[in-house]
């Protein structure tokens, strides 16, 4: 197989991962001869692989170097039944940063990158995760724009945040769309849907990740209606703005199984407990993931 096409595969796959657009698609024929019973982890003879999703705010206006991670989630998938688990973690939790030491995880991924982000929620929630995907804010917003926008329902202090109502109340928000919203379903495009992910001055950190949850249900939605070939385009027109560890074998793996995943309403939890001011029960939590994804195990 030739290198380049193999790469470029490689890369649509892993943002089709990174944004779940997990919803109906074909089996590439590149990957026909792969051995999809190769496990690749101890959770994948079990059928549940889990992947680290990182939302980071590089390339964003200001940002210069890696940027920090403003989206941390761990995405449970489950090959055998199609069960979607995703579970937020709190941005300003602390955590041991090697050579830096305690700081917020957020922060972590200016230090040290995806690889960094996957070592500690790995370690501090005793977690196996198969490998990450992540994507900036402009491959975000090109990946929404690529699927011609998704549908989401606006609470009343959703819509009045989003439209600048917020303001004279809390300054700081920068979460603003560029087109009026409405309360009740509008359809956002990509650089709304980003605002909308954003979007915290009116609540708290808790409903911001349940909106980034709520987003990537809405992607899952609108690209189980889309052909093969939309999906493959839009796939192609943010390659330059995903990254991923998975390997060739650990994607197609799951993308056999990907018609389990077609409408799959996922299940959601944010770690950890919401508590004020923020604090983590590592050892707590950790046994909430795991219940969480595996059950009673």
């Amino acid at each position: 197989m030739d290198m380049n096409l193999f790469a470029c595969c490689r890369k649509m796959l892993s943002f089709l991962i990174c944004v779940l657009m997990l919803s109906g698609l074909c089996m590439p024929a590149f990957a026909a001869d792969i051995d999809y019973n190769a496990a690749y982890s101890d959770d994948d003879k079990k059928g549940i692989v889990n992947i680290l999703l990182i939302g980071t705010d590089a390339l964003m206006d200001g940002v210069k170097d890696q940027g920090r991670a403003d989206c941390t989630m761990i995405c449970s998938l489950n090959k055998d039944t199609g069960a979607i688990k995703l579970i937020s973690i709190e941005r300003a939790i602390y955590v041991d940063i090697p050579g830096v030491g305690k700081d917020l995880i957020t922060n972590a991924h200016y230090y040290g990158g995806a690889e960094l982000m996957q070592e500690i929620v790995s370690q501090y929630f005793n977690i196996e995760l198969a490998g990450y995907c992540e994507i900036n804010y402009q491959g975000f917003i090109d990946a929404i724009d690529a699927i011609c926008g998704i549908d989401i329902v606006l609470t009343e202090p959703e819509e009045t945040g989003l439209n600048g109502l917020w303001n004279e109340l809390c300054p700081e928000n920068s979460a603003l769309a560029a087109h009026e919203m409405v309360e009740g379903l509008n359809h956002l495009d990509g650089y709304d849907a980003l605002m909308y992910c954003r979007l915290r001055c009116i609540d708290s950190d808790w409903h911001r990740v349940e909106r980034q949850r709520n987003l990537i249900q809405a992607v899952i939605d609108t690209a189980k209606t889309q052909t093969l070939e939309h999906n493959v385009n839009a796939a192609k027109a943010i390659l330059n703005y995903v990254d991923t560890n998975l390997s060739a074998i650990q994607i197609c793996s799951l993308l056999a199984c990907v018609d389990k995943f077609t409408g799959t309403v996922a299940d959601q939890m944010t770690v950890p407990v919401k508590t004020s001011p923020i604090t983590c029960d590592y050892a707590a939590e950790s046994v909430r993931i795991h219940e969480f994804i595996y059950g009673g195990e």
